[in-house]
């Protein structure tokens, strides 16, 4: 009994000086980096897509590798709107975006969807489903399918596809 109370009362201590973490910790944009953009598995696992999903959110990665990441990423119009969201996200604290896939990613063939539920600060949680395709081995965020999914984005952008 005591060994159990001192197990429980260490793990207490390790994760609220911040030296643990849960076991399903949500993702964060503070925690992303670059190389969570690239997702080249063929069946990603949730926490991959996750990851890839705050990335996207993160002020301190550059444009180049989101657009490389992101479905027609190349195309001028998609450069466009993906800055217009961008820069309506400027009066959010985009770094307290935390998101969480609620099931495993659904793939048919070339196009992948997963649910996740997320926050941002001053704001409830809310559920969507993230959308992917792949290209050129990876799987990259269709902002399109993403933004119809949630009743349309900021500026009501047309994406040209």
């Amino acid at each position: 009994m005591i060994t159990r109370l001192t197990v429980a009362c260490l793990s207490a201590l390790l994760l609220a000086l911040g030296l643990a973490a849960p076991a399903n910790a949500d993702s964060t944009v503070k925690q992303s980096k670059t190389g969570d953009l690239y997702v080249r598995a063929e069946r990603p696992s949730a926490k991959q897509l996750e990851l890839q999903y705050v990335a996207m959110w993160n002020p301190a990665i550059g444009e180049a590798p989101k657009l490389a990441n992101s479905y027609r990423g190349d195309t001028p119009q998609l450069r466009k709107n993906i800055k217009m969201l961008k820069n309506f996200g400027q009066s959010y604290d985009l770094l307290s975006i935390t998101i969480r896939a609620t099931a495993a990613p659904a793939i048919s063939g070339t196009t992948m969807s997963v649910p996740i539920i997320g926050t941002i600060a001053g704001f409830p949680a809310q559920k969507l489903k993230g959308h992917y395709v792949r290209d050129d081995g990876r799987w990259k965020l269709d902002w399109k399918a993403t933004c119809a999914e949630i009743g349309g984005c900021n500026g009501n952008p047309q994406w040209g596809y």
